[in-house]
């Protein structure tokens, strides 16, 4: 995942979570119950309730996926906190529901208090979802994407895209 830090947040987010800076992986055989979901900060996400998981899907354009973030259900509060982006024109979502029908919820913090931007339904345990949101913000943005049902999701690879890619003039220190 590679990502370009400032103190005013990322220019954009692009991961896979393909790589071993993730946290602890899990496979099938070991993974926590629905419950005891261990909570994380890795590469400045805050991962709630939510795992670095094991398991290959093919995406729409064919290409491999190995590892996700795979969250508790919705009353156990998976979740996957993004880093601050500095502007926004699109968010895209790539994710699985874990065994039947299950949604996501993306959210934006405004002036403190978490706002759902939309509910984002999967049909299927095989049902590879990409899911492209347009939210243009030309101002610092955080957002978190909830699991919003009663089983697991996994994410499989998170994107923010920005139709103005220049950098904020960085702080002075008085």
């Amino acid at each position: 995942s590679l990502l370009f830090t400032t103190l005013e947040g990322l220019t954009s987010i692009e991961t896979d979570f393909s790589d071993e800076t993730w946290g602890t992986l899990y496979t099938s055989e070991n993974q926590p119950a629905s419950g005891s979901f261990p909570s994380s900060y890795h590469n400045g996400f805050e991962i709630e309730n939510t795992f670095l998981y094991d398991i290959s899907k093919y995406d729409s354009r064919g290409e491999r996926k190995d590892y996700g973030l795979r969250m508790d259900r919705m009353s156990n509060g998976g979740m996957v906190v993004l880093p601050t982006v500095k502007s926004l024109e699109q968010v895209e979502i790539h994710a699985i529901p874990g065994g039947a029908p299950r949604s996501i919820t993306l959210k934006e913090l405004v002036d403190g208090i978490w706002t759902t931007i939309g509910t984002y339904e999967m049909t299927s345990s095989v049902d590879y979802k990409e899911f492209i949101i347009p939210l243009s913000r030309a101002v610092p943005t955080k957002l978190r994407i909830e699991n919003a049902g009663s089983g697991q999701v996994t994410l499989y690879q998170i994107i923010t895209r920005t139709t103005n890619p220049t950098l904020l003039d960085a702080p002075v220190v008085g």
